[in-house]
This record gives structure tokens, sequence and C-alpha cells, in this order.
């Protein structure tokens, strides 16, 4: 009720990466170190991307020899079914800190649902070790693809305003393909039906709003008819997330600061 309040006095006045190369290195004169992935995780979409460069960092003063890490591989859903292959040994050619586990996709291919591999680093071809026996450096990666389809995202949400105001929404299904329906943005009414469109073929996942004409959400007694205004957002194919922005607006003004809206599907 109090953000009601906030709302009308408006009216009467717009593959995460962390350093983790932390570590004592044994000797300057001869090759000791470790070996570890550079990040714990990478998400693609379906058929977009035909290959992961994953990055492995040697931790050392010196590298004269060139380095091979062998790694294993773990289909944790069993979706794999071929769409996901990989080389063999990752390589960190001599004199040179950072080699790459290289995953090919076959983009041509359809998966049948979401698509975990945890890769772990197990031995290297001399003495460096793999991570330190503290576990504090990263040793497994995972990679995620997931099936970009509107359906993965129907359902029952869990929304967070700017932090603060939580509440309950609904997507469903538009008219077009990849449009979805969001009801009781703002908190305002559950039967309010704001529009917006999942971009699937952009490698940003991004989401667009329609102009705000289209986005009529409620009647307020003072200032008339309120609109969905400015949009823009992305969206987490994997964790059925979206992350949007937007302002409410009059026909004639914008009423309000940028409003951040996260919704987490159920």
């Amino acid at each position: 009720m109090k953000k009601i309040f906030l709302f009308i006095s408006l009216i009467s006045l717009a593959l995460t990466s962390c350093d983790d190369s932390n570590g004592e290195i044994k000797s300057s004169s001869d090759e000791s170190g470790w070996v570890q992935f550079e990040t714990t995780s990478t998400s693609g979409g379906e058929g977009l991307q035909e290959q992961f460069r994953i990055p492995v960092n040697l931790v050392s003063v010196t590298n004269l020899q060139g380095t091979k890490v062998s790694f294993t591989a773990t289909d944790v859903n069993n979706n794999n079914n071929g769409y996901l292959t990989w080389d063999e040994t990752i390589t960190i050619d001599k004199d040179t800190k950072q080699g790459y586990l290289i995953v090919n996709a076959n983009t041509e291919m359809a998966i049948t649902g979401k698509i975990v591999i945890d890769f772990t680093l197990t031995t290297t071809s001399n003495n460096f070790e793999v991570g330190l026996s503290d576990g504090t450096k990263t040793t497994t990666h995972r990679l995620q693809i997931c099936p970009l389809n509107r359906s993965a995202f129907l359902g029952t949400y869990d929304a967070v305003e700017d932090e603060e105001y939580e509440y309950v929404c609904v997507v469903t299904a538009g008219e077009a393909s990849n449009e979805i329906i969001i009801s009781n943005v703002y908190g305002v009414n559950p039967g309010t039906k704001t529009h917006v469109f999942l971009n699937f073929e952009d490698s940003e996942f991004s989401v667009d709003f329609p102009p705000f004409e289209d986005n009529f959400l409620f009647t307020d007694a003072e200032a008339g008819e309120i609109f969905v205004s400015d949009g823009s957002g992305t969206f987490d194919p994997c964790e059925s997330v979206l992350d949007l922005e937007f302002s409410l607006r009059t026909a004639g003004a914008v009423l309000t600061n940028p409003i951040n809206l996260v919704l987490t599907k159920r």
C-alpha cells in the first residue's frame, strides 16, 4: 500500500569471472605451479554458437615445455546425444600461461532438453598440480546449453521489484511465437497484462517491449490510464529468469523513474 501512495504522490509532482589465481608458487627456478579454470560456468542457447572456448590458466613462473591438461566430462542430465563434442586434452603452449578447452556444437541438431556438462581437470603432462590441495581453485567448469523456446518461460514467477517489493506474476503465451504476457506487473492487479518479446536469436538474450500504447496497465483515479513504457531487459534461458526495466507513464508524461523487476520461475 505504501508503494501505491508513493506512486500517487509522484503523479502530483525517469565464461563471471573472478581473479582466482592467488596462491603460492613453490619455486621460480623450476616448473611448479597449478592449472585451473578461469571461470566456473558458461551458458548458451540452442543453435546459437558453434564453438565454446573455455579458458584454463596456468599459474607458474615458467612453462618451458608446454603443458597438456587432461579432464573428465560428465553429462549430468544425459541429454547431450552428440550435440556437444570436445577435444581430448587442453594444450597450454610453451612459454604461455593459458589454453582452452574447445567444445564444438552441432547447431543443426535439435536438443530435447537442457544439456549440462561438468568438465573436471584431472592431470597435467608435467609437474604442475591441478588446483591446490585446499580446494580453493576452480577445477570444475559447468557448460549449459538450453532450449530456446517460449514454453520454457510459461508459468508462475516470484517477482522482486527494485529489490524491495515482492509479489507473484504469471506468464502466459502471446500471439507472436516469441511473445509472452506477464500478469500483475507493478503488483497492482493480478488481472493486468504486460506484453514483452523474447529475442531467441540474440546471443545477449534481450527482451523488447511494444510501444507503450499497447501495454495498458491500470487506471488511476487522478492521472487516468497508466501504461508500461520505455521497457528493456534480458533473460536467462537456462534458469528461466527475466530481468526487466521499465517506467510508468500516462499518454502525456512519464511518471516514474526506471523500475527494475526480476522474475524467477518457481
